[in-house]
């Protein structure tokens, strides 16, 4: 996804659709519930799937936190 930094810059909070166990981790885009689209690699079981989220947007360089949906595939991501 291009340049995922500057589409979240006007963004405190954004809500994720997140899809576990894929074969990569990436992000996919929006679909149309304006949900931020990510695939993990990591298993939906013990938190693994939080944890490999929360990485990937460390290593796009931006801070975030699970605010809501611990349990659920459809999460609210706050930004810092």
């Amino acid at each position: 996804m291009d340049d995922l930094k500057a589409l979240l810059a006007n963004r405190d909070k954004v809500r994720v659709f997140l899809k576990p166990g894929k074969q990569n981790s990436r992000f996919v885009g929006f679909n149309e519930e304006d949900e931020l689209v990510v695939e993990v690699n990591a298993p939906p079981i013990e938190n693994k799937a939080n944890k490999a989220l929360l990485k990937l947007f460390k290593e796009n360089h931006i801070q975030a936190v699970i605010d809501s949906g611990l349990t659920s595939r459809h999460k609210t991501v706050r930004l810092r």
